[in-house]
């Protein structure tokens, strides 16, 4: 019996024949995962958000913003806390502001100008934290123009945010009160490790090598954003051919959704040194983490 190996290059896809008869189609073949803006912060289902296309998004944005009344239309559209930026004794909240000219004349925009009112009647400025993706940048709106940003506060954990107020002497006053409740909190994943399920050759070299890493890594990540994560894989051994077949979170806060190409990904086993790239979509958790994200790789040799 004779069996017959036939490798067919099509637009940058192997399709393989032989062995054990023919196989399906499998995964691109040195992909690049592309590189792209990560500044979408508050669309977390963006078909251009990191690389990550088609993801059924959760959102870290609120379900119902609240908003001001007055010409300088301001609305709050994302609240979330900030554990990991807070000092002993008090708690950061990050909001997402949606900011519209609505009324006659032109108004000035500055997040300096922005306080938050507790439920003791004390008023705290505008703070600066590392886990602001997208601060609101100082502006003149004029009528029909709109511009978006965050702005973050601290205040004593024994109190909690009751409204939120801008005031411009001379120009604007503006109150946006009910403020909404924060949804989870900030996360800022310390590093990304791959464990690999699989056999040694018959030399017991190790024939795979995975190097995963978070692509466009901005540190922080809000609940429900995407984590992008590359696992670049190599085969050390000419000769032998490898199969990936899954890869899993080992992780239980952190979830996958995507992974792109799609599995199973077979290794030329004559390309020892060549990075075949993985693009594992997850979504950042409801509740703060910081530690290691663990991707369970299933693969054997095919």
């Amino acid at each position: 019996m004779v069996t017959i190996l036939v490798i067919v290059f099509a637009a940058g896809t192997l399709l393989f024949e032989g062995r054990e008869g023919p196989a399906p189609a499998l995964a691109t073949y040195g992909a690049q995962a592309s590189e792209t803006s990560s500044s979408v912060w508050l669309s977390p289902s963006s078909s251009q958000m990191l690389g990550c296309p088609n993801v059924p998004g959760t959102s870290s944005e609120v379900a119902a913003s609240s908003t001001s009344s007055g010409p300088l239309s301001i609305s709050i559209v994302q609240a979330t806390t900030d554990p990991l930026d807070s000092q002993p004794g008090q708690s950061v909240y990050i909001y997402g502001l949606n900011v519209t000219d609505a009324g006659p004349g032109s108004y000035p925009v500055n997040g300096s100008s922005l306080v938050i009112v507790t439920s003791s009647n004390a008023t705290f400025h505008v703070v600066s934290v590392p886990a602001v993706q997208r601060s609101l940048t100082p502006t003149v709106l004029n009528p029909g123009q709109a511009t978006e940003g965050q702005v973050a506060f601290q205040i004593p954990a024994s109190q909690t945010p009751l409204l939120l107020r801008y005031s411009v002497p001379g120009y604007v006053t503006e109150t946006v009160s009910s403020l909404p409740a924060p949804i989870g909190a900030v996360s800022e994943p310390s590093s990304v490790t791959a464990s690999i399920q699989y056999p040694s050759d018959i030399e017991g070299f190790e024939i795979l090598n995975a190097h995963p890493y978070i692509q466009n890594d901005t540190g922080y990540f809000y609940p429900g954003q995407v984590i992008p994560i590359v696992v670049a894989f190599t085969d050390s051994v000419d000769g032998t051919w490898v199969m990936v077949n899954a890869i899993t979170s080992g992780t239980a806060a952190v979830s996958i959704v995507q992974v792109t190409p799609l599995l199973p990904l077979v290794i030329n086993g004559y390309s020892a040194g060549i990075n075949y790239d993985e693009l594992v979509c997850a979504y950042a958790p409801q509740t703060v983490f910081t530690g290691i994200i663990v991707l369970d790789i299933s693969a054997n040799e095919w």
